[in-house]
């Protein structure tokens, strides 16, 4: 879990700070006019390198990434190499171009809330975090209907006004100074394999290897895990 604020222009961050779970790690940095608060916990990844702050929200240890990041580029074109098995997702603050880049992987059920007012950007793991850091919440009575029939609400609508959050496969870029949303797109569906003639046992084979790796990777503890099932349709 993570939260970042950026401010500019002469505003004063806020003082009040998301209670994390311990440890956590938290870094602030000023350059130019550009102020960074911000802290993570947990399964959560925080750096500066070179002109970038870099936060990401794991699903593995972050000694477990290989990842030189310096050499990174976070652009709408790569961006789903970036995140994965191993990343939720990503939110980079570059000085040097002045921007903020927020990215979810489209397998990550992990949501990312973000705020943008004058002067101020607020990005979180949690909609809690945005309220801390960002002030109280007006509710966002348009979304009622959906939320009341669906219990949900789609993204990028939250049930707080002008808080929103990015949907799996999202790539989001802001301009750091003014705040305002420069790109944001989606992954789109991925291609059909060529191989679509292969049989049922070889293609649950693959399946069952391509599961029991990213579960692996995803695991917190040395012991075998253990699913109960209720035997109803959906088990």
């Amino acid at each position: 879990m993570f939260w970042i604020q950026i401010t500019t222009n002469g505003r004063k961050p806020t003082e009040k700070r998301p209670t994390l779970p311990t440890p956590q790690v938290e870094l602030n940095r000023q350059v130019g006019d550009l102020n960074i608060r911000s802290a993570c916990s947990g399964y959560s990844l925080i750096k500066q390198v070179e002109q970038r702050v870099i936060i990401c929200d794991l699903h593995v240890p972050a000694e477990r990434l290989d990842i030189n990041w310096a050499e990174v580029e976070f652009n709408s074109s790569n961006f789903m190499q970036l995140v994965g098995d191993d990343i939720a997702s990503i939110v980079v603050v570059d000085f040097e171009k002045n921007s903020i880049t927020a990215i979810r992987s489209i397998a990550s059920t992990r949501a990312i809330f973000y705020k943008t007012e004058s002067g101020c950007c607020s990005i979180a793991s949690s909609l809690s975090f945005i309220r801390t850091i960002s002030g109280n919440f007006q509710l966002n009575e348009k979304v009622l209907p959906e939320f009341y029939a669906y219990r949900t609400v789609t993204h990028p609508q939250t049930l707080a006004r002008d808080v929103f959050k990015l949907g799996g496969g999202e790539f989001l870029q802001l301009d750091a100074v003014s705040t305002e949303i420069v790109k944001r797109c989606s992954q789109p569906l991925p291609t059909l394999p060529n191989d679509t003639d292969i049989s049922v046992a070889i293609a649950a084979e693959r399946t069952e290897a391509i599961l029991t790796d990213s579960i692996g990777r995803m695991i917190r503890t040395n012991e075998s895990p253990t699913v109960l099932l209720s035997g109803g349709l959906d088990s």
